[in-house]
């Protein structure tokens, strides 16, 4: 399956045409004062959408043209959300916070063991110069991961 705006982008550079035509081509047209109305299929509702010439004129030819196409009618803003490529990011970001969490809880319970030396860790976020950093090197891991998973949808 593929989206709207390939389709027409395909058509243009088939046939070096308006990305548009076969939107025009493919609905039934009737034409008023600044507007055309669109009705697809026969059982979809009308749609109105304003004077097709101020996009001809504003916007070159191509994925600029369908870009204000499609922003023309709320009803045109259809998009695909690609929801398995998401969720299959999403379950790989989980998988590599969980893993930094288990490393994460294996130093604290190292640190907690270790007696003094090391139980100062578990109370502080500061190191003194020559320490050991890899649990904040883990920490810094786990902010990078923890934004990348949060800004997925």
């Amino acid at each position: 399956m593929s989206c709207l705006a390939c389709h027409f982008s395909d058509q243009v550079r088939k046939n070096h045409e308006d990305p548009l035509r076969p939107i025009y081509s493919q609905a039934m047209i009737s034409s008023s004062s600044s507007a055309v109305s669109f009705l697809i299929g026969g059982s979809q509702p009308q749609l109105r959408w304003s004077d097709r010439s101020s996009i001809d004129d504003k916007y070159p030819n191509g994925w600029p043209r369908v870009a204000a196409f499609l922003e023309s009618c709320d009803s045109f803003s259809i998009y695909r959300r690609f929801g398995h490529a998401h969720s299959r990011l999403l379950v790989t970001h989980q998988c590599n916070i969980t893993d930094l969490e288990t490393q994460l809880q294996y130093l604290d319970k190292s640190d907690d063991e270790g007696g003094p030396d090391t139980q100062f860790r578990l109370k502080t976020r500061y190191h003194e110069e020559g320490f050991d950093t890899t649990k904040r090197d883990l920490e810094e891991k786990l902010e990078k991961e923890l934004l990348a998973y949060g800004t997925l949808p």
